[in-house]
């Protein structure tokens, strides 16, 4: 069995094992609870917008378009915050587990608890938060962080060095399955210095350390309690939560509700995003996760929500209306993909024909102008046009919708169309397994996909699945055909995650030499320009062999009661910083 055999298989033993964890919690937690909830995808979580299929397109204010880098966005009210309060959430999508160091999904929440080293301010340069400072080896050998001395993790255990060396152990362990461990490849080890300076020791260049360790709003470089950590074994991130952040994991009712309480010890909110350095004005945050939008909906009007992620952009003119709310449009997790995924691991989806057939038979004007309107922008690359490590031109050589050259492509592979319009080969039809998560916009995605692909002579039957927990197994197993994917994520580093050498996350069982090669490339550049032209040949690689069908980019539409004080999103598409946020004085 070879290396990458046993990254899959340990990866896939996790994630079973932590579905059982999470079933058998949530029989306990949520006997009497109303039965039906469903989860939806984290992944089309990350492409929002409409829940409806028969929409009439209108744009708020700030919508980023094709040729418009995305804006910042004001602060959601005005005047002074009152101490105290509870701020709620509608949020559309759960985490199966909230564990930096065993997701692949990212939480609403985990803003409240987890923080990094370092934090990207509102121009989206890297500024001090965990760490007070850093310097970087004249041979570029080395990045040395020197560290806050005041801060503790929620369970009192001291945030130092040894903190900083345990949790990059943790993740650099092969034996494990950080979803990044394949954009740390060029981090020989971590080491503690002393008891307030760690060093990151490099085999080669790492031009990207400091965007890496920036992604504040995603968790994956939340700092977390060694103690609690290892006390609680693999009920972290199940049963508790231990950081640094101003709110406590209070309790975690999955698929329901996260609730957090302030961290009255709190007093390191970051001076590049945060006018409170803390505690908290605010005593509680609480996200509910209600899969239906119209029940979101509904629960944002009647005041049990303060603010809607994902609000049906059907909606928006009448939310207006009522003058209650702000709209904010960020991009979603900073800039997000919606597209179809062949298993490579197949043999027919080695044929890059075939590859190239999906991406020409899909109309993907159809979906953006359908099912999410205004917060869809068609994909043509794998990066958002505003990365500057997107490929400039993926319009000019990215497939536009057209089912005769999906037909002529279909016709050189050699499958030829067969009784009922269904192509076959040697006996073999093409017919082929269709994997989403249950919403309504993942269902009327997949409806236009499936015609799309049976008007050029290729069958496919719909399977649906409840939340990300239950899809992950199948697809680490490579038990599928095609699946519609996604992901939100505010730089090039998603691709690591998803195509990495040694990621755990690669589901689409690509295993290219070329991509591998480039991926390393990224790692290994002196300056971020070096890795972005690295990352833009990357992303013209996998637009040319069609390794996705890019269906579209996706902005959010955030709606905020007014009675919400100092709640914005930066440009990059991150919240304002907790501490700040508050309810208007009454």
């Amino acid at each position: 069995m070879d290396a990458k055999t046993r990254e899959q298989l340990r990866a896939l033993d996790m994630a079973k094992h932590l579905q059982m964890q999470l079933n058998r919690r949530t029989l306990l937690r949520t006997a009497g609870a109303a039965a039906g909830a469903l989860a939806v995808m984290p992944l089309l979580a990350a492409c929002g917008g409409d829940d409806d299929d028969d929409v009439q397109p209108t744009t708020p204010p700030g919508v980023a378009t094709a040729t418009s880098a995305p804006a910042a966005t004001p602060t959601a009210g005005s005047g002074a915050a009152r101490p105290g309060g509870t701020l709620t959430f509608g949020v559309e999508y759960d985490t199966p587990v909230f564990d930096p160091l065993r997701t692949i999904s990212s939480a609403r929440g985990s803003v409240a608890i987890y923080e990094s080293l370092v934090i990207r301010n509102d121009a989206g340069e890297y500024q001090p938060w965990l760490a007070t400072g850093w310097e970087v080896a004249a041979d570029g050998s080395a990045y040395t962080f020197t560290l806050r001395d005041d801060v503790k993790f929620q369970d009192d255990t001291p945030f130092n060095a040894a903190a900083v060396k345990w949790f990059f152990d943790k993740a650099m362990d092969p034996e494990g399955i950080y979803a990044f461990r394949s954009t740390l490849a060029p981090v020989d080890e971590v080491t503690e210095d002393d008891e307030f300076t760690a060093s990151f020791r490099l085999n080669g260049p790492f031009s990207g350390i400091l965007e890496y360790l920036g992604e504040a709003n995603y968790m994956y470089t939340g700092m977390l309690s060694p103690t609690a950590y290892e006390a609680a074994g693999d009920d972290f991130g199940v049963t508790t939560a231990v950081g640094t952040g101003p709110f406590n994991l209070e309790s975690w009712v999955p698929n329901d509700t996260m609730t957090f309480v302030r961290n009255d010890a709190y007093a390191w909110g970051p001076a590049a995003r945060a006018e409170n350095q803390g505690p908290a004005t605010l005593e509680k945050l609480v996200y509910r996760y209600i899969p239906e939008a119209a029940a979101r909906v509904a629960a944002l009007e009647t005041g049990q929500f303060d603010i809607l992620f994902a609000t049906p952009v059907q909606d928006y003119e009448r939310l207006k209306a009522t003058g209650d709310f702000e709209f904010h449009t960020p991009p979603k997790e900073g800039g997000s993909l919606l597209y179809v995924g062949p298993n490579k691991s197949r043999a027919t989806f080695q044929d890059l024909k075939v590859r190239q057939a999906i991406n020409y038979a899909i109309d993907k004007e159809s979906i953006q102008r359908v099912v999410f309107s205004i917060n869809g922008q068609v994909a043509y690359g794998n990066l958002p046009p505003h990365f500057t490590s997107a490929y400039p031109n993926a319009e000019s050589i990215g497939y536009h919708y057209n089912p005769d050259t999906a037909r002529q492509l279909l016709d050189e592979a050699g499958w030829t169309m067969g009784a009922g319009g269904v192509r076959e080969k040697g006996g073999e039809k093409l017919s082929w397994s269709f994997l989403i998560i249950t919403s309504q916009e993942a269902t009327a995605t997949a409806q236009i996909v499936q015609q799309n692909l049976k008007d050029v002579g290729i069958e496919t039957t719909i399977t649906q699945t409840d939340t990300w927990a239950a899809l992950q197994p199948t697809l680490l197993e490579g038990d599928y055909d095609i699946w519609l994917g996604g992901y939100g994520w505010g730089s090039p580093t998603i691709l690591d995650f998803w195509f990495g050498r040694e990621s755990a996350s690669n589901v689409d069982h690509l295993q290219d030499p070329v991509v591998f090669d480039l991926l390393d490339q990224t790692g290994q550049a002196a300056t971020i320009e070096e890795r972005d032209a690295k990352y833009q040949e990357l992303d013209k690689y996998l637009t040319e062999q069609a390794i996705w069908s890019p269906i579209l980019f996706t902005n959010d539409l955030v709606a905020v009661n007014k009675r919400v004080v100092n709640y914005r999103f930066t440009p990059a598409g991150e919240q304002s910083f907790a501490t700040d946020w508050g309810l208007a004085a009454e």
